[in-house]
């Protein structure tokens, strides 16, 4: 699949209430040195500029970074795929990989989750998103016999995750299972203005979410 400009015409920039979800649960902070692994059209990046230090954005595509570079000066677009990302060891206060992983093989999934482990500095954070294959959305499609294996009908997403093979991955990676929790964003208006009641919902319901949402800190 070649990721060129017709690919990000038909691409729908998310919800800003989800930026807003993800970016409280990175915490960024002035100083810090952010990376945004599958940049794209740099809609995080915009984000992010004005929060932190310094922002780095990686894409495969040719036709994203010199968009980005363009838009966003002040940002270091890097032309890479991510799993053969080159990247200082401990260098990286956060990391975010947004609907990034079920783009690649399962081999480039594992190097990449390495990569970005060790890119981390100490207590840094990796914010993952993925779509969820079990997630209730897909009941229709097993109940009248059709597969959901295009997930939101992106033929580039040749890589499914459930919440216990992402765990397993980030294992691997380095990241401890005591440093990986799992969030819901269909309950993100509660992560700051009620944290009890997001926690008893996104307890019971994160399993199913739409998309796999994780905050993994570096030990």
């Amino acid at each position: 699949m070649i990721y060129d400009q017709k690919y990000f015409d038909q691409e729908k920039e998310v919800p800003e209430y989800i930026y807003r979800f993800l970016l409280d649960l990175a915490n960024v902070q002035k100083g810090d040195i952010v990376l945004d692994v599958g940049c794209g059209m740099g809609y995080l990046v915009k984000r992010l500029v004005p929060k932190c230090k310094k922002v780095i954005g990686v894409d495969i595509s040719e036709y994203a970074v010199r968009t980005c570079r363009k838009k966003y000066p002040s940002a270091k677009i890097i032309a890479s795929s991510a799993s053969n990302l080159e990247l200082e060891k401990d260098s990286v206060d956060v990391i975010f990989a947004k609907e990034v992983i079920e783009h690649l093989e399962s081999i480039e999934c594992e190097k990449t989750l390495k990569i970005l482990y060790d890119a981390l500095k100490p207590g840094g954070r990796l914010i993952l998103t993925t779509p969820n294959i079990n997630t209730w959305v897909w009941v229709p499609s097993i109940l009248t016999f059709r597969r959901p294996f295009t997930l939101y009908g992106d033929p580039t997403h040749i890589n499914l995750f459930t919440l216990r093979r992402i765990g397993r991955l980030l294992n691997i990676s380095g990241f401890s299972e005591s440093s990986i929790t799992y969030h819901s964003r269909e309950f993100h208006r509660f992560y700051k203005a009620c944290p009890k009641t997001y926690g008893i919902l996104n307890k019971f319901f994160y399993p199913i979410s739409r998309s796999i949402v994780i905050v993994s800190i570096k030990n």
